[in-house]
């Protein structure tokens, strides 16, 4: 009984630490306009500012906007690059429209190319799953016969989905290597 009251203290804490935002000794060290430009060189939008200083009034720290805000726009300039945007896209990044005017146009164009290939890349391995799961239960001999044509029409949609996918990933990789040419 003990030791469970230890393990879920222990859990909670973990838990709440986890929650939090920011530590203790960040809000102390207070270097806002980094914390600013990490956020925003992540993707963050700049509402996070407001996560960040609820976290520290916790500790009796109140966080400074201005310098937040200057790192944050500071930050943007690295974020919002074409380069970057592709490679975020590919990384399954989640874009909170966060770049200015200027440069959001050609940021969501790349954005929007790396995230296509992430998300078809996301599809294949999801079907793949799926083909291992449905190979290995048509061999299970419990299955009835209705239930392994069922099992064997579902592998053959799914391998058929996959060959869709897979084309249309080297159409589009085949696209990018002619537009560096």
């Amino acid at each position: 009984m003990r030791i469970s009251l230890i393990i879920a203290g222990a859990m909670l804490a973990l838990f709440q630490l986890s929650c939090a935002s920011m530590l203790k000794e960040e809000c102390q060290m207070g270097n806002w306009s980094d914390y600013g430009h990490r956020d925003a060189t992540k993707g963050e939008s700049a509402d996070r500012f407001m996560t960040h200083s609820e976290a520290c009034m916790k500790h009796g720290i109140t966080g400074n906007k201005e310098q937040y805000m200057t790192g944050f726009t500071a930050g943007l300039k690295d974020f919002c690059t074409p380069d970057n945007a592709y490679q975020y896209g590919l990384n399954g990044g989640n874009y909170k429209n966060t770049c200015p005017p200027g440069m959001h146009t050609k940021f969501m164009t790349n954005y929007k190319k790396g995230k296509e290939i992430f998300d078809i890349n996301s599809s294949i391995s999801t079907l793949e799953r799926e083909i291992d799961g449905l190979s290995n239960s048509m061999v299970d001999p419990g299955l009835s016969s209705s239930q392994r044509t069922k099992a064997a029409f579902d592998l053959r949609e799914k391998e058929r989905r996959k060959s869709e996918l897979e084309k249309r990933l080297l159409v589009i990789q085949l696209k990018e290597e002619m537009k560096k040419n």
